[in-house]
């Protein structure tokens, strides 16, 4: 198949946006924003729902995983899947009603679930993982009421690590970002009958099996912007609206405190931007309005973003981007038969190369695709 994607090799390629140019926080005064199943992982709860507990084999004593593979993490529905997720030599089969948290390591072709939730009319819930540093968090959100328990997970042998003290943010999906051993979000903001806030908004902590502490008041100046964890760094980006564009400030959070620190990169772009954290760097995307080609930037934190790879010849959706142990992981899909596409980069080469994944495991649910690690 032609490779749609390509790393763009030039060292010195320092990312350069139009609009009103770009420049370095050192260089500005401060600002104020397929397999065959081989058994579940899970333990039961009592609404019937599961999370991640210790490996349990239903079937056949799971195959050796050799260091260095990848393991691929996706949501996927009993309703999109019909009766079951279809991955060569196997499947798994559920209820109409579940979602399922499943992970795939196409090496030894294993297939099995990291936790599922049955969502009901009467009570709504959802399950998606995300993956940071050497772990995978499992989410259960209640989108009722915002509510999620996040629960850290051994990515190699499906055990319960430990869990975060359930947060509530007004985002019924996400609404929080996890750096190092920290979770942060903003508190759901609570109204009175008149539409008028009462209460919430905060900045808050949580440590992995500890409570929660507040870190900025919900009027506190330095409250601003979509926070993000890059491993154990903590930055917050600030987003302003002008007639000519759109134009992102990117500040250095101080972990402890929540008190925004230097600003690392101001920039513009004629549209929105789409952000997505690594363990080392934050990337994002940005899309030739004619051609609908896609340039990705990685940026470091402390040296300039560069223009790392490109999309072309294709109008990639539901595009996502990972990092893991030294690579990049980049799915999306669009109108070739070939879709969906995953390519693997390493960042130290360059290298990239084009994965040949069954379909059957590519979600389109929110928050549903696109996580791996490289397991030790």
């Amino acid at each position: 198949m032609k490779r749609l994607v390509r790393s763009i090799l030039i060292a010195t390629c320092v990312l350069v946006l139009g609009l009103s140019g770009c420049s370095l926080a050192s260089d500005q005064a401060d600002m104020a924003d397929g397999g065959t199943p081989t058994g579940s992982r899970v333990t039961e709860q009592p609404d019937g729902s599961t999370t991640p507990g210790g490996a349990t084999t239903d079937t056949e004593t799971p195959p050796a995983i050799p260091p260095g593979s990848l393991a691929l993490f996706a949501t996927m529905s009993g309703g999109s899947q019909s009766d079951f997720l279809r991955v060569t030599g196997g499947n798994v089969s559920w209820d109409s009603t579940h979602y399922k948290f499943l992970r795939y390591i196409p090496e030894v072709e294993m297939l099995d679930e990291f936790g599922w939730t049955s969502s009901k009319s009467y009570s709504k819930t959802y399950i998606y993982g995300i993956t940071a540093g050497d772990w995978v968090y499992v989410v259960k959100c209640f989108t009722s009421s915002g509510r999620k328990d996040i629960t850290r997970v051994d990515p190699k042998t499906g055990n319960w690590v430990g869990q975060f003290s359930p947060i509530t943010t007004n985002d019924m999906y996400g609404g929080f970002t996890i750096s190092g051993d920290r979770v942060y979000y903003r508190s759901k903001v609570s109204e009175d009958w008149f539409g008028n806030r009462s209460g919430g908004g905060h900045l808050m902590a949580g440590e992995i099996g500890g409570g929660t502490v507040e870190l900025l008041d919900y009027y506190d100046d330095d409250l601003e912007g979509g926070y993000r964890g890059i491993g154990d760094e903590l930055i917050t980006i600030l987003t302003t609206y002008q007639d000519n564009g759109v134009f992102y400030d990117i500040y250095r959070v101080d972990p402890d405190t929540g008190r925004r620190g230097d600003l690392l990169y101001s920039f513009g772009s004629p549209g929105r931007v789409t952000f997505y954290a690594g363990d080392t760097s934050l990337f994002w995307t940005e899309t030739n309005s004619a051609t609908g080609e896609v340039d990705i930037v990685k940026f470091t934190l402390s040296e300039s973003p560069v223009y790392f790879l490109e999309i072309t010849d294709t109008s990639p959706s539901l595009l996502t981007i990972d990092e893991s142990q030294g690579k990049v992981l980049i799915t999306f899909n669009d109108d070739t038969p070939e879709s969906p596409l995953y390519y693997l980069t390493d960042l130290v080469d360059g290298d990239v190369v084009e994965l040949d994944i069954d379909s059957g495991f590519y979600s389109r649910l929110k928050n549903g695709n696109g996580q791996f690690i490289i397991l030790e």
